[in-house]
């Protein structure tokens, strides 16, 4: 669960990142047209921009990387370090992932 943070643990970014650049190649998955359009919509008002799909592998990601057991720092790491955002945005963009796409992991 997270406010702006997560609380699982897992022992290995590694494995985080790996699950983040496959959610990136593969795309959308599972999730809804309506979760993704929301969660877009959400990302374009906090400033980002970019390919929709792209961020939404990134953001199916994340909720990937939850299940896993993985902790908000290596999410957040993986993320800066796979999209080149900051950590700041790394970890906003995560934040906004988990609200639309896993919301258990959002207090």
């Amino acid at each position: 669960m997270f406010t702006t943070r997560f609380t699982k643990s897992f022992a290995g970014t590694t494995l985080v990142a790996g699950v983040l650049g496959l959610a990136a190649l593969v795309g959308a998955g599972t999730a809804s047209a309506a979760g993704d359009t929301d969660f877009i919509r959400e990302l374009e008002q906090a400033g980002f921009s970019g390919k929709a799909q792209t961020a939404i592998g990134y953001g199916q990601a994340v909720c990937e990387a939850l299940a896993d057991g993985a902790t908000e720092t290596q999410v957040v790491s993986a993320l800066a370090n796979k999209t080149g955002l900051s950590a700041q945005d790394a970890k906003i963009f995560a934040v906004i992932a988990a609200k639309n796409y896993c919301p258990q992991y959002v207090r």
